[in-house]
């Protein structure tokens, strides 16, 4: 809710709160994996997404707005020092690819892992 004040007023106009959180979480950031070297949807890719895949903003104008509001998150988030859920998870895989050594030994020991916390 503290970003939601932050963001320019005429791009949050109407819009459920709860939606544009689902959608950066669950469609920009949580497209996120390996194969894309852990890196969010690009605007396009977000935009150009099946509407099954991404339902709550099937507009291409309610999809570009809804991006810069992930921006905006985003550069908040990093005045701010902050990470969220999917960052904190990001940095964990990647550790691990960095290092085999470690990366071994982890999926000797568990099957799956949580992440919570700061980093």
């Amino acid at each position: 809710m503290e970003y939601w004040k932050r963001f320019p007023a005429p791009l949050t106009r109407n819009l459920p709160l709860g939606l544009v959180y689902l959608d950066i979480m669950g469609v920009i950031k949580g497209s996120t994996s390996r194969d894309v070297n852990f890196e969010p949807l690009s605007r396009e890719q977000y935009i150009m997404k099946r509407w099954k895949l991404a339902p709550n903003f099937t507009s291409r104008e309610g999809r570009d707005s809804l991006y810069t509001l992930y921006q905006h998150y985003e550069k908040n988030k990093m005045w701010r020092g902050e990470q969220d859920d999917i960052d904190r998870v990001v940095h964990v895989f990647k550790q691990l690819e960095q290092n085999p050594v470690l990366r071994s030994e982890i999926e000797s020991l568990l099957d799956e892992i949580y992440v919570d916390g700061k980093i």
